[in-house]
Formats: C-alpha cells, sequence, structure tokens
C-alpha cells in the first residue's frame, strides 16, 4: 500500500512539474524582483541594485519584496515567464535542428542501431536485463538533459533582466504603463 501511495504521489508531482515546471516560480521570482528595482527609478541598473536588496526583505510577507508588488507586477511576471519559457523552447529547438543538420546525426542513430543489435542475444532474460541497464542510463542522461535545460533558461532570464534596464532606463515599468494605457 505505501509503495501505491509513492506511485501516487511520484504521477501526481510530474504531472504538476509537466505543466508548470518549479523553475519557473524561480523565474517568476527574478523577474519580480527586477521589475521591483526598475521602478524605483530611471537609471537603475538590477546588478548594483542587488546588493542593497536584504535577504529579510525577500522572505518578509508583510514588508518586503511580495507585500511592496502590485498585481499589475505580479501578472506581469507570469507573463513574462511564460514568454520566456516559448522562446527558450524554440531557440533550443531550433538550436537542435541546426546542429542535427550540421553533424552526420542520421548514421549516428544508425551506429546506435547496429551496436544495440550487436548486443543483443538469443536469451531473452539476458536482453530484459541489458534493457533494464540501457534504461537507467538513459534515465540519468535525460535528468541531466533536463538540468542542461533548467539552467540555461534561467541563465536567458539573468540576462533578459540585466538587458531590461540597460541603457533604457526602467523599460519593464514603462512597458506596464504601455500596457495598462492600451488596456484602457
Amino acid at each position: 500500500m505505501d509503495e501505491l501511495a509513492k506511485a501516487v504521489q511520484k504521477k501526481y508531482i510530474e504531472d504538476i512539474t509537466k505543466k508548470y515546471p518549479l523553475h519557473r516560480f524561480l523565474v517568476i521570482f527574478m523577474v519580480l524582483i527586477s521589475s521591483y528595482i526598475y521602478s524605483k527609478g530611471d537609471d537603475i541598473r538590477v546588478l548594483s541594485e542587488l546588493q542593497n536588496i536584504k535577504l529579510s526583505f525577500i522572505f518578509d510577507f508583510n514588508k518586503g519584496l511580495l507585500a511592496s508588488v502590485d498585481f499589475e507586477q505580479l501578472v506581469m511576471a507570469i507573463f513574462v515567464s511564460g514568454i520566456i519559457g516559448y522562446i527558450y523552447s524554440k531557440v533550443s529547438s531550433m538550436s537542435f535542428k541546426l546542429l542535427a543538420k550540421a553533424s552526420s546525426f542520421d548514421s549516428y542513430i544508425s551506429d546506435i542501431r547496429e551496436k544495440v543489435n550487436s548486443k543483443k542475444s538469443q536469451e531473452e532474460v539476458l536482453n530484459y536485463f541489458l534493457a533494464k541497464d540501457v534504461s537507467k542510463e538513459l534515465e540519468g542522461l535525460r535528468v541531466k538533459l533536463k538540468s542542461f535545460h533548467t539552467r540555461s533558461e534561467v541563465f536567458l532570464v539573468i540576462a533578459l533582466t540585466i538587458g531590461w534596464g540597460h541603457r533604457v532606463g526602467s523599460y519593464f515599468v514603462n512597458s506596464m504603463e504601455l500596457i495598462s494605457i492600451s488596456m484602457i
């Protein structure tokens, strides 16, 4: 019964994280911090202002960051998070296609198939255990790939939040004002 509960819990967590990955909350948080910093003035840089933000301010729910962010900034942070996820997925997909065309990807797949077929034996039990070993190895590689994508997306957010204010002033705040005006 305990194993069934663990399996259901694992499936529930997988379903939630597939729809909205957990690192996107970090992305939203980073966008909120940058929008808060840019809302302070026109000639402000994120990197220089980050040293002025205390951890107590970030985790204080009464007078801290989340208390000082208005609903519009939260909605824009969620919206920007979705846009960044979309942009990253498109860039990642295009990069993969470009690299697959540039290299001999089809021959690489053919080599892998040949190696797998050469390792097969007539004994089904041996094939089963070989397949389990390969499956474990593939799962490890899948986890590494997912970790790489998460780090890359967070890096993209860092680059964009720093770039928003560079030479543009409070771009994020100004864009929110323009969106607010256009909604009226």
